[in-house]
């Protein structure tokens, strides 16, 4: 069992090795929301970072694997204030987003042999999610606080495109995309997301 684990780890090594060409980086901000009663109207906003590898190279085309790693951050406030009576709902949430993807990757920022000034690009894999929720509720005299900690694992999805940009247009580009998240276990919660990347 550990001999063929051993020549299994091996075999996968070489193939990166022989067939990897690059590895990539982007880095910008994320827009993730769901369907909750609260991200709908007040989404994450965050970090966006994806570093990634290239393999099987052309002049048109590539594969490439990636962890695209999403960091955000939501919040919202009600105060009202009726016959000396105070109403208010603090919530705060942080959402971690981290999927593995396999990518098919077309024209610019597919690999350093693409020429094109245009790409594309899309993907599928698995991923992880942490969300902390922390909401304070008063109500007069009554004031009631909670906090929870949820983690999910689901599939994961994305696509988009990349404009090359600079004279060293093979490696550096712009790329616009959009991510879904399919909560499988765990919060079960389907997770949108925008992005705007540098990629080098």
């Amino acid at each position: 069992m550990k001999k063929s684990l051993f020549i299994t780890l091996l075999c996968v090594t070489a193939f990166f090795t022989c067939h990897a060409q690059h590895f990539t980086h982007g880095l910008g901000i994320s827009v993730l929301h769901d369907e909750s009663r609260f991200s709908t109207n007040h989404p994450y906003i965050g970090l966006a970072y994806t570093p990634g590898i290239t393999f099987s190279e052309t002049r048109k085309f590539a594969f490439s694997v990636t962890a695209p790693f999403r960091a955000g951050y939501s919040s919202s406030y009600f105060y009202a204030d009726t016959n000396n009576i105070v109403i208010s709902d603090d919530w705060q949430s942080v959402i971690v987003q981290l999927p593995l993807l396999f990518n098919f990757n077309y024209g610019a920022g597919s690999s350093q042999k693409a020429r094109a000034r245009v790409g594309f690009f899309g993907g599928a894999g698995y991923g992880v999610q942490m969300r902390y929720y922390h909401e304070k509720v008063t109500f007069g005299e009554d004031i009631t606080t909670g906090s929870t900690t949820a983690f999910s694992t689901g599939a994961a999805f994305n696509a988009g495109i990349r404009l090359a940009v600079g004279n060293s247009y093979r490696r550096k580009n712009i790329e616009a995309g959009i991510g879904y998240f399919v909560g499988v276990t765990g919060e079960d919660h389907n997770i949108i997301s925008f992005h705007c990347l540098y990629n080098f």
